[in-house]
């Protein structure tokens, strides 16, 4: 699921698909969009990620830094709820992330989420089983990581319209979420751009547009920091309609977030340009019992 494989990792990176995508013309009244499954139902996704960071100080560059990251990860669905909502349980098989050359295998190392999603594709809630994150305050301190929250929170909150849909239809969502000490305003505008059929799944094109004003206050030992700039990211979504199943993800993330930290009367200001590219494929969708 979208907001599932954005948040195992930090989302995952475009790189090469091979699958033929042809037009499908015909949808009539329009397709109404709802994911679907039974208990044991499975799903395995693999993500790439490729982010590059620069630190600025003065107008010169002080800090570049590159990260990557690629992993397959199994979703099962363990509930079904009356109400059109099911947990599914999130595995990690096996990953591989890169910091600046310096490798480093995940494969060991657990990593276990239970996610309830709704059928219209908004997470409600996400509990950590295994592999516990970094739950200080001062993380959204990193760029990185602010990055991420902020891209996670978006895409958790895509929720197809109630209605049918068909080339053109547009919505928006616009939220606030607590990160930190502060609050960030986001506003996702979707667009239903296409029907193709995609390696056999037949699919809705969605593309949603993130954007979100910084301005958050982060305490990290004795410095406050402060942090102001802009957040954006566009999403492109292939949605098999007839199965509901996502068969492929592709995001491109952009941030600009200026740091000014103080302490004991000292002030240090840092600008951080960060950009990401991320892709995640459908490699297999077992049925239950099968």
């Amino acid at each position: 699921m979208r907001a599932i494989h954005l948040r195992a990792v930090l989302i995952a990176l475009a790189v090469f698909w091979g699958g033929l995508a042809q037009h499908v013309g015909g949808q009539g009244d329009g397709v109404l969009l709802r994911y679907k499954g039974k208990v044991g139902d499975t799903m395995r996704y693999k993500s790439w990620f490729r982010m590059r960071l620069i630190g600025l100080s003065g107008g010169a560059t002080k800090l570049r830094t590159t990260f990557s990251y690629e992993a397959i990860h199994s979703h099962r669905i363990s509930s079904v709820f009356p109400d059109g909502t099911f947990e599914m349980e999130t595995t990690r098989e096996s990953g591989k992330v890169q910091r600046d050359g310096r490798e480093e295998d995940l494969s060991g190392k657990p990593y276990k989420r239970a996610v309830r999603i709704s059928d219209r594709g908004k997470v409600i809630e996400e509990k950590v089983i295994e592999g516990e994150e970094q739950e200080d305050e001062d993380k959204f301190a990193d760029p990185i990581v602010l990055m991420d929250e902020i891209h996670s929170r978006a895409v958790q909150n895509i929720a197809f319209p109630e209605s049918a849909v068909k080339i053109g239809t547009e919505w928006t969502t616009a939220l606030t979420e607590r990160i930190g000490e502060g609050t960030v305003s986001i506003t996702i505008k979707s667009r239903v751009i296409d029907f193709v059929e995609l390696d056999g799944h037949k699919c809705a094109v969605i593309e949603s547009e993130i954007s979100a004003p910084l301005d958050l206050p982060v305490k990290m030992g004795e410095f406050e920091i402060k942090l102001s700039g802009e957040f954006k990211s566009w999403t492109t979504l292939h949605f098999d309609y007839e199965r509901g199943i996502e068969v492929l993800s592709e995001d491109q993330i952009r941030m600009v977030a200026n740091q000014t930290a103080q302490a004991s009367g000292q002030s240090l200001s840092l600008q951080f340009k960060v950009a990401a590219n991320a892709k995640t494929v459908l490699l297999s969708h077992t049925p239950a019992g099968k």
